[in-house]
C-alpha cells in the first residue's frame, strides 16, 4: 500500500473478506491517501538514491516548498547493511520542516535492535524539527530495512 500512494491508490481487494484489523488499517490508509491527494497530484516529483542503488527515495514536493511526502524504500539487500543518510531533494534549504513518519502507510520490517535516534520523534504527532539545509544536504539516516520494505515521510514547513 505504501508504493501505491504516489501512483494509483485504488483498492483492488474484496474488503468484505477483511478482518477487523485489516479494515482498521485500510481506513487509516485511505484517509492518508485523501489527505495527501492534493499534494501528490500537483507537486513536483523528485528522486534520490543511495550510491549502491539499494535504497530509493521518491518524493512529491509542493510548488511553494511548504510540504512534501517521500517514500523511502529498500529495493534489495546490498553489500552494506547500513545505508547511512539519504538526502531529501527539492526542499527549501532556508526553511525548517517538521518531519513525520506516517504509520498509516505501513511501518517497515527492520533488522536492527534500535531505531535511528530521529525515528521515535518522527512518529509523534509533532514530528522531528529539522532545517531544510540538513534534509537536502545530509538527509536522515535510514533504518536498516529488510528487502522490499519502506516508509513514508510527511514534511511540513514551519
Amino acid at each position: 500500500m505504501l508504493m501505491a500512494l504516489q501512483g494509483h491508490p485504488g483498492l483492488e481487494w474484496d474488503v468484505a473478506r477483511c478482518s477487523e484489523e485489516e479494515l482498521e488499517s485500510l481506513t487509516g490508509w485511505t484517509a492518508l491517501a485523501r489527505e495527501l491527494r492534493p499534494l501528490l497530484h500537483s507537486g513536483d516529483l523528485v528522486r534520490s538514491e543511495t550510491p549502491d542503488g539499494t535504497v530509493l527515495v521518491t518524493g512529491t514536493v509542493a510548488a511553494d516548498l511548504s510540504r512534501a511526502a517521500y517514500t523511502v524504500a529498500r529495493l534489495v539487500t546490498g553489500r552494506d547493511a547500513v545505508t547511512g543518510a539519504v538526502p531529501l531533494p527539492g526542499l527549501d534549504p532556508a526553511r525548517t520542516y517538521a518531519v513525520r513518519v506516517r504509520p498509516e502507510a505501513g511501518l517497515p520490517a527492520v533488522v536492527q535492535a534500535v531505531a535511528p535516534a530521529w525515528w521515535e520523534r518522527a512518529l509523534s504527532a509533532d514530528g522531528l524539527v529539522v532545517p531544510g539545509s540538513v534534509l537536502t544536504g545530509v538527509g536522515l539516516s535510514v533504518p536498516i530495512l529488510g528487502p522490499a520494505q519502506g516508509y513514508l515521510l510527511d514534511l511540513r514547513a514551519l
